[in-house]
This record gives C-alpha cells, sequence and structure tokens, in this order.
C-alpha cells in the first residue's frame, strides 16, 4: 500500500474531512489473487456505503479486476460483458507478457468457480 505517500494522505485527509468511509485492501495487479481475497473485497463492496469509489495507485488494472467482479457478482452480467472491464479501453494492458495478464486469470478462474446461477 501507499499509506507514506503524499497522495495517499491527501486522500485520508479528504475523506476524513468529508466523512466519507474509507477502506484500505492490498492486492498485487502481478499476481494472481486468491478467492479469500476476493470474497474479502466483495464483502466490503456489500457493506459499504454507496456510491462507491473503487481505484488503485494507477486505476487501470486492479480497478479494472474488482470492476468486473462487481459487474459480475453484484449486477449478474455475463462473464463477457463483466469482463468488458478488463479491456485496453479502460487502461488495462495485460499483453506481451505484461504480469497484469494476472487480473485476467484471477477473473476467468473465479468465474469458473463460482457461477451465477440466473
Amino acid at each position: 500500500m501507499n499509506k507514506g505517500s503524499e497522495w495517499y494522505q491527501d486522500e485520508i485527509r479528504v475523506t476524513q474531512e468529508l466523512g466519507v468511509k474509507h477502506h484500505d485492501y492490498g492486492i498485487s495487479a502481478n499476481r494472481d489473487v486468491s478467492d479469500e481475497d476476493l470474497n474479502a473485497i466483495l464483502g466490503i463492496i456489500r457493506a459499504a456505503p454507496k456510491p462507491l469509489l473503487v481505484h488503485c495507485k494507477s486505476g487501470a488494472d486492479r480497478t479494472s479486476l474488482i470492476a468486473a467482479m462487481y459487474l459480475y457478482s453484484f449486477e449478474g452480467r455475463s462473464p463477457d460483458d463483466a469482463a468488458g472491464q478488463l479491456s485496453i479501453l479502460q487502461g488495462h494492458f495485460p499483453f506481451f507478457g505484461n504480469s497484469t495478464a494476472a487480473m485476467d486469470r484471477t477473473f476467468w478462474r473465479y468465474v469458473q468457480s463460482h457461477p451465477l446461477l440466473h
């Protein structure tokens, strides 16, 4: 996490000033995320006041994964539709051996092991 960085300290200060609930959950964009971590993040999202802002340092890979997870898990979107969050249009670039492909693997593994019942 970025607890010592100036932008992070500014973010904490502003959320406190505005009375906004802040949650941190550290995951790497370069490693597959465990189901345990995904379920913990989904639990935070479920319980958090709305509207909700999700972001990571770069705002592309981890944010895209969690946006895809939200659409799939809470809105019941199809896996292909939800996976659209993991696209170059969202700033996610998992090509040419880029280690952020871990976000794509994580999403599709989760979908395979947690099919939605419609």
